[in-house]
């Protein structure tokens, strides 16, 4: 029983493995998504430097 699921566990690693490589592209855009919107909040939050304009 035990090595019955030890089997399957590795099969279905390597079957997610192998689908994850097809959507690198996908995961990349994702990424940028987030680090983007992080990005914009950190620049939102910091004290503004320099001379006010009136």
């Amino acid at each position: 029983m035990i090595t019955q699921s030890a089997l399957s566990y590795s099969a279905l690693t390597a079957r997610l493995k192998t689908v994850e490589g097809k959507f690198t592209d996908v995961y990349e855009a994702i990424n940028y998504l987030l680090q983007k919107d992080h990005q914009q909040m950190e620049q939102n939050e910091r004290t503004p430097i320099g001379f006010k304009r009136s």
